[in-house]
């Protein structure tokens, strides 16, 4: 990676990135980024209503990979409070699940396929925690 310039990494969808604790890059997705940087600074007013892209890198960053042992920060929520855009696993399911506006499916290098779920059940999230309150603050995840 190039110090001091955007990140060179590129996803294969939105979400994906979002699960990896990306936001949308300044340079080439700037309606994105100005849309993402308005809902973060809703959902947390302490970093300013138009918050700048180190002060969102350092709250993504910290809210993903534990510091000492470069583990992948989760948390527990339960399923129907998620929002759209938002990857979790569930308890006997084998990979990620991405929320969307008519369902939940299944992620894997094939593509997305459709999945069946009890919506009353407790999940572990996988999208770090202050990309899932800017999804809540009205950034909307979908094709």
């Amino acid at each position: 990676m190039t110090p001091g310039k955007y990140t060179e990494l590129f996803f294969t969808d939105e979400a994906t990135s979002f699960a990896a604790g990306h936001r949308p890059c300044r340079q080439c997705r700037y309606d994105a980024y100005t849309r993402f940087q308005k809902a973060f600074g809703k959902a947390f007013p302490e970093h300013g209503e138009r918050p700048s892209a180190v002060s969102m890198d350092k709250a993504l960053h910290a809210s993903r990979i534990e510091r000492h042992s470069k583990q992948q920060i989760t948390f527990e929520a339960d399923l129907h409070s998620l929002p759209v855009g938002t990857f979790f696993v569930a308890s006997g399911l084998p990979r990620p699940i991405q929320k969307f506006s008519d369902g939940y499916k299944v992620w894997s290098f094939d593509g997305y396929a459709q999945i069946e779920l009890e919506s009353d059940q407790l999940v572990t999230v996988l999208t770090p925690y202050p990309s899932v309150q800017a999804f809540k603050a009205g950034y909307f995840v979908g094709p």
